[in-house]
């Protein structure tokens, strides 16, 4: 089965959008036809981002407790082996060993928002 870690942007944009390609990730994983990978940094930096008064006018509170939920659940904790250097956002930087914890078992998997994402 295929593993992925998703930003913590990327579950934010699903609850303001359902639209693909995170609708389909996120289905893949309801289906269990993919696991969800997290680590500590991730979830705390989505219950934080959940928070903004924008997002709460967008997303409802059981929407946002039941995704939580899901990860918490149904999601695989991932604790960082080690950090890495090669993070272009600074404040991504404690993010980026969540990445490399098993390179064989994600390859290319991991799948980010940034900037350009619509």
């Amino acid at each position: 089965m295929d593993k992925v870690v998703l930003d913590a942007n990327v579950f934010v944009s699903f609850l303001i959008s359902h639209q693909p390609p995170i609708s389909t990730i996120l289905d893949l994983w309801a289906r269990g036809e993919l696991m969800v990978c997290y680590s500590p940094e991730i979830l705390d930096e989505l219950e934080v981002a959940l928070k903004y008064p924008k997002i709460r006018k967008l997303a409802s509170s059981s929407e946002t407790e039941s995704l939580i939920d899901a990860i918490k659940i149904l999601g695989i904790l991932i604790i960082p082996a080690k950090t890495v250097e090669i993070c272009r956002d600074k404040k991504d930087k404690e993010f980026e060993g969540t990445k490399i914890v098993s390179p064989h078992d994600f390859g290319q998997a991991f799948l980010e928002q940034d900037s350009n994402y619509p």
